[in-house]
């Protein structure tokens, strides 16, 4: 398939799928490429499920499936060309350097929480090759930008009443995406929390009619299954996507970044040619930049190369996210990207005060996006049969589903600020630094 040799294609294969996660688990170096091809095998396989099933579902009861040998190939060749291209859009470390680029860009979420589909759909618009070679496979370009755009989910019915089903599977609380690397991340981690029977929860996969469209369902008696696999999700952000080390090692690249951005003092214009390209590099082409394009005393030339040398900053200590913190941001998560940078600066400002000017750029905070930790999960769909009919709740519905109470409180246990610190901070520095945040975090 030429997709696969498409340069933005191959750029996957210098993006690692979990950024700095070798530097506590060795094994973990794949990467997004690798992924890529693991969701499109996903996809083929979960279509062939639902179509074998040869069932479609409603309120009315089952029917049977209206597709011809032909159209079923077609939906299955467009779901596995979604699935190779729905991580394009990524830049370098993947989501840390999407959100920064997101927050210089002004922050907005109020249209799409997640910057790289929106390039990957600037991608599709702007790079001819890349819309011609989807015009080859037999598809229109602007057919897969509407199902991979989660600004217009309302609308896929109206062009193809099996859209929605397909963008279901790529992009949903519970699609073959995470079904992928859930299970790809706890083999390379050597994490088993991670491991999972992702077949059997592809067979409980069902396509359910309502307004005139399909959608992704799942049968009641896969209920087991579905919470199995979230709280395996869960527990792989508590050790191993938000590992204390990763977290350090993405808040010093981000440091370093913005400090090598700001030396440039690029107009606004200029920013934006800077970030356009920048976004197109890959994990080490980024820190190479920043290494052979600054001088040694800066800030960024010294965050860099103790990250190429695996020198982390250490966590001092860890706080729960301040109650009115978390509510600021859930009230103005459109801006949540802006709210978070904004306010870790001024953390970190506020509690060096008493630090030397030389060595205060060595203290680093991490916060959490506290609006993207909300468990949308529990708004997966879970069908139910009543005298030959059926309808469809969303988890967090369901009495006898445990999981809506244990996600939200896994994920409280998530928000948590965290303060890193450099080597050449004395102990004189880090008493002072840890007395400012008792005083600011422990209230």
């Amino acid at each position: 398939m030429p997709i696969l040799v498409h340069p933005l294609m191959q750029r996957l294969h210098r993006i690692r799928q979990l950024s700095f996660s070798y530097l506590k688990f060795p094994g973990a170096r794949h990467t997004r490429f690798s992924h890529s091809l693991g969701v499109c095998r996903n996809m083929e396989v979960a279509l062939r499920i639902i179509f074998e099933r040869n069932s479609i579902y409603s309120e009315r009861g089952r029917v049977s499936l209206n597709l011809n040998e032909q159209e079923k190939r077609r939906l299955i060749l467009k779901g596995k060309l979604l699935g190779l291209i729905h991580d394009m859009g990524h830049g370098p470390f993947a989501h840390v350097i999407d959100a920064y680029v997101a927050y210089r860009r002004g922050g907005n979420l109020a249209h799409c929480p997640r910057p790289d589909k929106l390039l990957l759909l600037r991608y599709i618009d702007e790079d001819g090759t890349l819309g011609e070679i989807i015009n080859g496979i037999g598809f229109d370009p602007e057919e897969i930008k509407r199902i991979l755009d989660p600004r217009h989910r309302e609308e896929l019915a109206s062009y193809d009443p099996y859209d929605p089903l397909l963008a279901d599977l790529i992009d949903s609380p519970i699609d073959v995406d995470r079904m992928d690397y859930l299970v790809r991340d706890a083999y390379f981690t050597g994490l088993p929390i991670g491991s999972l029977n992702i077949d059997l929860l592809m067979h409980s996969m069902v396509a359910f009619h309502r307004d005139d469209a399909y959608y992704l369902a799942y049968k009641y008696d896969g209920l087991r299954h579905i919470e199995h696999f979230l709280y395996a999700r869960d527990m792989m952000y508590i050790n191993c996507y938000d590992e204390p080390m990763k977290v350090g090692a993405e808040r010093m690249i981000v440091k370093a970044l913005d400090n090598f951005v700001n030396t440039l003092a690029l107009r606004d214009r200029e920013l934006d040619e800077f970030l356009d390209k920048l976004l197109l590099l890959g994990d080490e082409e980024l820190l190479d930049i920043i290494l052979f394009c600054s001088n040694e005393n800066q800030i960024c030339h010294k965050l860099a190369l103790s990250i190429r040398k695996g020198n982390i900053y250490r966590l001092l200590c860890e706080y729960p996210v301040p109650e009115e913190f978390r509510e600021e941001v859930m009230k103005e998560r459109d801006s949540a990207y802006l709210i978070c940078y904004d306010r870790a600066n001024e953390w970190e400002r506020r509690l060096t005060q008493d630090i030397a000017d030389n060595k205060r750029w060595q203290v680093l905070i991490h916060i959490p996006m506290v609006s993207l930790l909300e468990p949308t999960e529990v708004q997966t769909s879970i069908m139910k049969e009543e005298s030959g009919r059926f309808s469809c709740e969303y988890l967090g519905n369901l009495s006898e589903s445990v999981v809506s109470g244990l996600l939200h409180l896994l994920r409280r246990t998530r928000l948590k600020i965290r303060i890193y610190v450099g080597p050449d901070l004395t102990g004189t520095d880090l008493s002072r630094i840890r007395a400012r945040a008792e005083r600011r975090f422990s209230s």
